[in-house]
């Protein structure tokens, strides 16, 4: 039965809503580096039927922006499938100082206890938690990667599989429980990959060199370098590179597709989530510009994977019955080539360095010790104990601390947040990402085209950090065709959802004083 409901939204927009099915499946492929300016750069060059064909068919948001400060992906994954921010979902990266046991969180990794652990760090509903809460735990919630383990962050606080890539035996397994070799799926997909093959052939460019957005506007015959990579690399990881090259895509499409054909994955009524992690992030140590050769070629065999899976759901879910969202969790480098004068107006921050010095100027102020627990992402952790032993202020030695930072290449703020302990911050971009439990003593920003180095798992602080614009379409079920070129926040995105799906998102009044805790939920054009 249709109906119709006319509402005032803020005195000013009359839409219509109408009664929908909800989606059978909600997929959502993330691309850990992708950006805007890569989807423009080569949107000449992709098919027609991959990322051209989502954006045309489908809404692309070109102004969609992540308030999140931190670096992490897992971060940005927790914000975007929460619908919150890390001042109110916790995650505010990688690790952090736990001062009630003093000592850090231990960093997410690929085994199974790591990953249930860091499920519940997170203190804010996800996606699938609002899904298996409305229809019950037949809604299921089941992830992808090849070793992108924040991705678990994708899938609430009950998953009911995170299959991963094994770097060893070059197989899938479900991450959550290795021991479970119950999926016949799995199994079955597992015989016929013949890991040995994955070694044997050697990664070339997908086409000639010159043709390279690298090579473009120069000479190429100045540049003599080869695109020609083994696989093998001879360590105790034999298959650590299938992950940063495209053959691990394929894989994972691959993996995807079987897990589908042979479940009942979005086949009945009862909505279900698919999360699906990709990489354009080769593991080839690549020059410092915002397009490589081995990235790009990475995102245009990605495209083609893209739109042959797309091509499978259409008639395996069929186009109107599930909803796919693209988007991306980790911030690409800075192009440090065209970003002025090394040293001067771009390089890179060493956070161990800066450590080292912050340690060595508060004993020469205060005496021996470790004053200085240890950096995070943009957090800095002073040793409270030793502060307190020594009947020292430590708001005091914080704001002493921020003025000696300020003196270091590439730091353009470092705020102390002692005063934010004792009541909430009134600015950005503190209201959205300070976690009074666990953000730091200090919080410090980069200046424009500075970076710290990549963690293992990709975290890089950036000076655009807590306002990075990401990449964001939307396509199948309901969705119109458009585009949007509004500023609108990424954590807005599942409470959008949510509400079209009849699903009732929390929204925390604007005058309540708890503002940032929850996004209030904005109209979009993204459904008609």
């Amino acid at each position: 039965m249709r109906y119709k409901i006319l509402f005032l939204l803020w005195g000013v927009f009359l839409f219509t809503v109408k009664a929908v099915d909800p989606p059978r499946l909600i997929v959502v492929l993330v691309v850990d580096e992708l950006n805007n300016d890569l989807l423009n750069q080569l949107q000449p060059d992709f098919s027609q039927n991959g990322f051209n064909a989502i954006a045309r068919s489908g809404f692309r948001y070109m102004s969609m922006v992540s308030t999140e400060w931190s670096g992490y992906p897992g971060t940005r994954m927790a914000g975007l499938f929460s619908g919150t921010t890390s001042a109110r979902h916790g995650i505010i990266g990688e690790k952090w100082f736990d001062y009630r046991k003093y000592e850090f969180t231990r960093p997410l990794t690929g085994d199974s206890s790591s990953l249930i652990k860091h499920i519940y760090y997170r203190d804010a509903k996800s996606l699938s938690d609002y899904l298996k809460s409305y229809y019950g735990y037949s809604s299921q919630a089941v992830g992808f990667s090849l070793n992108q383990p924040w991705m678990i962050q994708s899938l609430g606080y009950s998953p009911d599989a995170f299959y991963s890539f094994d770097l060893q035996r070059g197989v899938f397994f479900n991450a959550l429980n290795p021991s479970d070799t119950t999926a016949a799926w799995c199994n079955d997909f597992n015989r016929k990959i013949m890991p040995q093959n994955l070694l044997n052939q050697p990664w070339e460019p997908v086409k000639e060199l010159i043709h390279y957005q690298a090579y473009k506007n120069r000479n190429p015959q100045a540049d003599s370098r080869t695109f020609f990579y083994s696989m093998k690399n001879g360590t105790t990881l034999p298959f650590e590179r299938v992950p940063g090259s495209p053959r691990g895509n394929m894989l994972l499409r691959d993996a995807v597709v079987s897990f589908l054909a042979a479940t009942d994955m979005g086949k009945d009524e009862i909505p279900d989530l698919l999360t699906i992690g990709f990489s354009i992030r080769p593991f080839v140590t690549a020059p410092a510009v915002s397009l490589s050769v081995e990235k790009e070629d990475m995102l245009l065999r990605l495209d083609k994977d893209v739109a042959s899976l797309v091509d499978f759901l259409d008639v395996e879910i069929g186009n109107k019955n599930y909803l796919l969202v693209v988007t991306s969790a980790m911030n690409p480098s800075v192009d440090r080539i065209n970003s002025g004068k090394e040293a001067e107006n771009t390089g890179w921050v060493n956070c161990n360095k800066m450590e080292s010095l912050l340690n060595l100027y508060l004993m020469a102020h205060y005496g021996q010790g470790k004053w200085v627990l240890g950096i995070s992402d943009h957090n800095i952790f002073l040793n409270r104990r030793l502060i307190a032993e020594n009947n020292l202020s430590l708001k005091t030695v914080e704001e002493k601390s921020a003025l000696f930072l300020l003196e270091m290449s590439g730091i353009e703020r470092a705020v102390p947040t002692y005063d934010m302990l004792l009541s909430p911050p009134l600015s950005e971009p503190f209201v959205s990402n300070y976690f009074p439990m666990r953000s730091g003593d200090l919080l410090f920003s980069l200046r424009p085209g500075w970076q710290t180095k990549p963690s293992v798992w990709g975290t890089t602080q950036l000076a655009e950090s807590s306002a990075v614009k990401v990449p964001v379409l939307v396509d199948g079920w309901i969705t119109s065709e458009g585009i949007s070129i509004e500023p609108t926040d990424l954590s807005d995105l599942v409470p959008l959802i949510l509400n079209q799906m009849n699903i009732d998102f929390p929204a925390v009044p604007e005058d309540d004083g708890s503002a940032g805790l929850f996004p209030a939920v904005k109209s979009k054009p993204l459904f008609p």
